[in-house]
């Protein structure tokens, strides 16, 4: 009998499991997992959230968990407001209709003036059910402000090369725009050729973070377009 018992109550959790995969509505579409700074900047950290459901929901933002190195300190924003560091709730949540994206939440990190690692965890959930949630950690990764590498130095830009390299989950690549008429990017490629990713640069940005997750581990190279002409190529690896 007790033996009964404990397969109908396996059978209970395992369809309550689905259940709750099935009902889960918030889906992060996009944002870091691990994000490079470096010592004296602020690192932001935007997400694009998703209700992929059928149905309205109440979107609520907690940080749940932080372990902020000293020295350093962390806040979050939605939209323009930003909030104390001291806050952990989202004082208001969010209505997001069937299907609705939003990009307006933004986690920022002070780095501080000596390197460090900090990490942060996320939850995001329907006020009104607070099991359909999704949890995101990101790691924060400040390194020394090392005197730049110039891959390119010209009338038009200057820029580094990418760093660190080899790379494991991201890297950076620091530049500034000194011809705001001409249009910059860049694009980056396997050892086959194959575009794997390409990124304008902004003007009015100083910096460039490249998310290589979803790279498998090898040699890749990126180059420099400017009004899409190759201005140069280099190489970086992947390595895990």
């Amino acid at each position: 009998m007790k033996f009964t018992k404990f397969i109908v109550l396996l059978i209970f959790l395992f369809f309550f499991a689905l259940d709750f995969n099935w009902a889960q509505s918030i889906e992060i579409v996009e944002a870091q997992k691990e994000v490079i700074g470096t010592i004296g900047s602020k690192i932001n950290n935007n997400f694009k959230i998703r209700n992929r459901s059928d149905k309205p929901i109440l979107l609520t933002v907690k940080r749940a968990e932080k372990q902020i190195s000293s020295g350093q300190s962390h806040y979050f924003c939605w939209g323009d407001d930003c909030f104390d560091t001291k806050v952990d709730l989202l004082p208001r949540s969010i209505m997001l209709e069937p299907g609705q994206t939003t990009s307006k939440f933004n986690s920022v990190l002070l780095a501080g003036i000596t390197e460090a690692q900090s990490t942060v965890t996320y939850v995001f959930y329907d006020k009104n059910n607070p099991l359909d949630a999704v949890e995101f950690e990101v790691l924060y990764k400040v390194l020394e402000k090392k005197p730049k590498s110039l891959m390119l130095n010209n009338k038009n830009i200057q820029i580094s090369n990418v760093y660190p390299n080899p790379v494991s989950n991201s890297a950076a690549i620091d530049y500034s725009i000194l011809n705001d008429e001409k249009d910059v990017k860049i694009v980056l490629h396997n050892v086959l050729g194959g575009k794997v990713g390409e990124y304008e640069l902004s003007s009015f940005d100083q910096s460039l973070v490249i998310n290589t997750e979803d790279l498998n581990p090898g040699v890749y190279f990126y180059s420099v377009y400017i009004d899409n002409d190759n201005a140069i190529t280099k190489k970086f690896i992947i390595k895990r």
